[in-house]
């Protein structure tokens, strides 16, 4: 019957709190579960020693008979470490590995196993088994299968992130050459919030902790491969790639107010930021980068050359439309262009500025500020008399906020009053000249004459023949003559012969027909 086992006596306990190696496969053991001791002072995993022995009872090392009643168990160390409690009776759950104990003489668990000497048993060659498969216990077997579990489902879980990652930024691409003119830029890029809640999800999904300790929340800036972004251009379809320059909408016309060295700056530019710099695929479409005579001219350009290349093409843009004044020219007609009554700064400025790129050494910012301020109009001038600017930026703040103030007050007055104060009488004579006589007389005539009014119809006072209300009779509509008409009014066909035109008098029918009408 085996001797109740002591946690600070037994001597597997002490071994423990060093290295132990199996004295069959060499390896340390790990855990007191997996450890079987002997009386001999040897070693063993449970299923090193199980194969080393197979049915016999022996030790596979010194070949000292066993027996498993004087067995120190590595199991009951375990439990009397784990519960505290020390007991003398064997457990009736003993697994098989327990049974196959180690036998020495019976008073040797009596007197006390000596502490071993920490060394391996490779010391003596020919008395180490052979190696023998490891078997670990069935808890680290489940602890192995879960971390092996979880750190494939890390793996897929990054691999399927990167994927979707990489949808998406096809997907943005393609956006961009359809109908944008956004540019692909190959700065570094920061994870949107799509792709980090994706991140979220899938930690959430699988339930797998943060193991590469990469913060998902703030996920470092990644750079971007140029070279794959312009690798998806050249497997784009010739009307993708098309598509994608006339989407930069910048066209040369030869007529426009963008001279011919801005329209290559910005083509170069957005060649390089979305093309890689491939000048070769934009000789090849260039095409749409013109527009009217320029569109005429370089089709004309592509019959006379056998193969078009963007250098030559623009020494032959320069040569065609560069602007043929020199600089003095140019600086004159900076000078003489000046502000508009009813030009903005704005547009004014824009007009300068324009001027001033066709110069071959560029203006300077001061002589920009100058040549502004000398060609405002001459009330700003005035107003900017005394007020000390020192650059473009502060002039056009000024200009802004008067024009700003010109505007709300112009309308808060009123329409009525925008074309001047209405005429008012701000002081009357005294010395007024009387009226003469003969004025008194033509009032009075007047007087009369606007009193005596005839009607045609009744020969009554008072009213005119529109508004008698008597029987309507016979008169002439143009002398108001007695029975007669007016076609055949002698008094008013003389009248119209003196004017000079005349009219024959209706006779017959026509008069009939005349005098019908004439009547109501």
């Amino acid at each position: 019957m085996a001797r109740p086992v002591s946690e600070k006596s037994n001597p597997l306990y002490q071994r423990m709190a060093g290295e132990t190696f199996c004295c069959v496969c060499s390896k340390e053991v790990e855990y007191p579960a997996q450890l079987l001791a002997t009386g001999c002072n040897h070693y063993f995993h449970h299923v090193c020693f199980s194969t080393a022995t197979g049915n016999s009872k022996v030790c596979p090392i010194c070949k000292t008979a066993l027996s498993k009643s004087t067995l120190s168990l590595a199991e009951e160390l375990s439990a009397a470490q784990s519960s505290g409690i020390q007991t003398r009776s064997k457990s009736k759950s003993r697994t098989v590995a327990q049974d196959l104990l180690v036998a020495g003489s019976s008073n040797s668990i009596q007197t006390g196993i000596p502490e071993p000497v920490q060394q391996s048993c490779n010391d003596n060659p020919a008395l180490v088994a052979g190696p023998a498969p490891v078997v670990q216990p069935m808890f680290s077997l489940q602890q192995s299968i879960a971390e092996a579990v979880a750190a494939a489902l890390t793996q897929q879980t990054h691999v399927l992130s990167k994927a979707i990652e990489d949808g998406f930024h096809r997907m943005s691409f393609n956006s961009v050459a359809q109908g944008g003119n956004d540019q692909v830029h190959s700065a570094p890029r920061q994870s949107s919030p799509a792709r980090q809640q994706q991140h979220q999800s899938f930690e959430q999904l699988f339930g797998i902790s943060n193991r590469d300790g990469v913060d998902r929340r703030n996920p470092v800036p990644e750079m971007v491969a140029p070279q794959a972004e312009f690798r998806e251009m050249h497997n784009l379809r010739p009307d993708r790639i098309s598509q994608t320059i006339y989407n930069w909408k910048v066209r040369f016309s030869g007529h426009s107010s963008m001279t011919v060295e801005d329209f290559l700056y910005r083509v170069e530019a957005l060649t390089n930021q979305t093309l890689g710099g491939d000048f070769e695929m934009l000789a090849r479409y260039a095409s749409n980068l013109f527009e009217g005579s320029a569109s005429e001219w370089f089709w004309r350009y592509h019959r006379s050359v056998t193969r078009v290349r963007w250098i030559d093409l623009s020494i032959a843009l320069r040569a065609q439309f560069s602007d043929g004044r020199t600089d003095l020219e140019i600086r004159t007609a900076i000078s003489h262009r000046k502000q508009k009554p009813n030009e903005t700064f704005d547009n004014f400025y824009e007009a300068i500025v324009n001027l001033a790129d066709r110069l071959e050494q560029p203006m300077s910012e001061q002589s920009l500020l100058e040549v502004l301020r000398a060609n405002l109009l001459i009330e700003v001038q005035h107003e900017l008399l005394y007020v000390p600017i020192n650059n473009v930026v502060q002039l056009r703040q000024f200009v802004r906020k008067r024009e700003r103030f010109l505007l709300s007050t112009t309308r808060s007055i009123p329409a009525t009053r925008r074309f001047g104060p209405r005429p008012q009488i701000n002081e009357v004579s005294v010395q007024a000249e009387l009226a003469t006589g003969s004025d008194r007389e033509e009032d009075e005539s007047f007087a009369v004459e606007a009193v005596i009014i005839s009607c045609w119809n009744c020969r009554k006072p008072g009213h005119h023949y529109q508004d008698c209300k008597a029987e309507r009779t016979v008169f002439c509509y143009g002398c108001g003559d007695a029975d007669t008409y007016r076609p055949s009014c002698r008094k008013c066909i003389s009248s119209a012969s003196k004017n000079g035109w005349s009219r024959a008098p209706l006779t017959g029918a026509r008069k009939l027909i005349s005098k019908a009408t004439n009547t109501e």
